[in-house]
């Protein structure tokens, strides 16, 4: 599904990812010139061609590879230097006023200058440092683990995954991906049994992070079918995956609106039409000018990301027009003769009004799958579906996710942790009697 999987190597129109020792993790393309990365500037000219994984060192605005055994996660090089040191029984006396350095900052640049190595910094600064023999041999060790980021800062190049775009959205603004944590992505995935070969309905505000993860699981079988709000889509987590060709054809797109037009014209007639649609939008999706200030916001992103916008020609508006009824056509015929496997809904409007308007195209004994940062939405999803007849197996969790430090004698949950991940609502669709 990913381009240049079966080579493992970095092409320059691959979008990669970059993790620093320190933890930071951002998008590039390959062939940018110019990276920054924490306080760190350099090309990423040296990691075309590289494997996937490969970490280098910052050197001078240049990536320079680097052994395995000299990375952060090795032990050796601290080891090294923590041997035949002594080591103190705790860290009550010592205070990090920054006076129990001797080395000052033009002599640290001196070595730098004269060629010395990280480690021979490191070094200089441990024989130079009043306390470091006071503090205990863990202290001492991350003492060391921190000079070393410091002065040989590395980068790790890595493979899009969906994963990592979920870890980095979270990272960076969660509130654009609803809050959704890589543990509840992966739970939604599972509960709607999204595999190779099924037809997925879905409807997401997630920036496209959703669309990628059942994307990357269908493998270009089967068929997804994205519901939106607007005729721009911004999906720039969806674009940071590098799927081909094959994985993305399954995706089509069709609006709401549509799907009810057609919907209404083809059960109660042309008389129905506007009152249907007007009732569910104004629950699910607020009124008209909400509707005109997502458009606008749309239109925003849709600039930024740099395409222009120009006025049409009308024979350019005939053919768009077209073009735009016959894939309307194209998705309601498929709909008509094929029933979905799954509904997934994470959207930023209510869910309700999008999974009563959207669960008669899923066959039955199917999941119907609904994702919200709050509560309250989804309790009053469940209990409208408890009462329309149509879905049993009914269920609302949320999961409580807590990463841990495992180390030698230092094995312990992280301090800091996320209060929650959102919550999920799921059920199995039934034949009403």
């Amino acid at each position: 599904g990913l381009r240049g999987t079966h080579m493992a190597l970095v092409s320059p129109q691959d979008v990669l990812f970059l993790r620093s020792d320190r933890g930071f993790l951002r998008t590039a393309s390959a062939s940018e010139k110019r990276v920054k990365l924490g306080k760190f500037v350099f090309s990423l000219e040296e990691a075309i061609g590289k494997p996937y994984g490969t970490t280098f060192e910052i050197d001078k605005s240049r990536l320079v590879p680097v052994h395995s055994s000299r990375t952060d996660g090795s032990e050796t090089g601290r080891s090294e230097l923590l041997e035949g040191v002594e080591s103190g029984i705790d860290n009550k006396d010592i205070h990090d006023d920054g006076r129990a350095q001797r080395l000052n900052r033009d002599e640290i640049e001196a070595l730098k200058e004269e060629g010395a190595t990280a480690t021979e910094i490191v070094e200089q600064l441990v024989e130079n440092s009043a306390t470091f023999r006071e503090r205990t041999e863990y202290s001492q060790a991350k003492y060391i683990k921190r000079k070393l980021m410091r002065h040989r800062p590395c980068v790790t190049i890595l493979r899009p995954s969906t994963r990592l775009i979920c870890e980095m959205c979270w990272t960076r603004n969660p509130a654009k991906s609803l809050y959704m944590r890589v543990d509840t992505l992966a739970q939604i995935l599972t509960i709607a049994n999204v595999h190779s070969g099924c037809n997925v309905m879905l409807v997401e505000s997630c920036q496209g992070l959703l669309t990628g993860a059942v994307l990357e699981r269908l493998g270009g079988r089967g068929r997804l079918i994205q519901v939106t709000h607007n005729d721009v889509v911004v999906r720039p987590a969806l674009e940071s995956l590098n799927l081909s060709d094959d994985v993305r054809q399954v995706l089509v797109d069709i609006q709401l609106q549509e799907l009810r037009r057609s919907r209404s014209l083809g059960e109660v007639g042309v008389k129905t039409e506007g009152t249907e649609s007007q009732d569910v939008d104004r629950e699910g999706c607020g009124d008209n000018r909400r509707g005109d200030e997502v458009d606008e916001e749309t239109s925003r992103e849709s600039e930024q990301h740099g395409r222009k916008r120009r006025r049409m020609t009308s024979e350019e508006k005939a053919v768009k027009k077209k073009a735009k009824t016959e894939h309307v056509e194209s998705i309601n015929e498929f709909l008509r003769e094929t029933k979905m496997d799954c509904l997934i809904v994470a959207s930023k409007y209510q869910p309700w009004p999008l999974v009563s308007s959207l669960i008669e195209y899923v066959a039955t004994s199917r999941q119907v799958v609904v994702y919200c940062q709050y509560q309250e939405p989804l309790v009053e999803c469940q209990s409208n579906l408890r009462n329309d007849g149509s879905v049993i197996n009914w269920k609302l969790s949320e999961t409580w996710f807590r990463q841990y430090q495992v180390l030698p004698q230092r094995t312990h949950p992280v301090v800091n942790m996320s209060a929650t991940g959102g919550y999920i609502l799921s059920a199995t669709t039934v034949a009403k009697e």
